[in-house]
């Protein structure tokens, strides 16, 4: 299976290279598009929060969390969009996401 990253450019590297890379990665990595809707993640990251292979692709990145925390993270996302730039996701709190068998855990 090919996966396609729509919005990516790749200057540096090819996408099959950028692809492999990002597969391979010892992290958990998921890739979200300007609407929060997950455009590509790894296998750790599906390992972690309980997907199978494909199964987060086209999701929204809030279903990934508490009910309790969704609405505020849309909020910090539209933020970010807003006003791009690296920083750490996180920072100063405690985060916590959610297992597709519904059992919270920190991240």
């Amino acid at each position: 299976m090919k996966l396609k990253l729509p919005h990516i450019s790749m200057n540096l590297i090819s996408s099959d290279a950028f692809l492999e890379i990002f597969q391979s990665m010892s992290e958990g990595l998921v890739m979200v598009d300007e609407e929060g809707i997950i455009v590509v993640s790894n296998p750790v990251a599906e390992q972690i929060f309980g997907y199978q292979s494909g199964e987060l692709t086209g999701m929204k990145m809030e279903m990934l969390l508490p009910e309790q925390l969704r609405k505020g993270h849309t909020h910090l996302r539209t933020g970010f969009n807003a006003n791009p730039s690296p920083r750490r996701m996180g920072t100063g709190r405690d985060l916590k996401a959610l297992k597709k068998d519904g059992k919270e855990f920190p991240v």
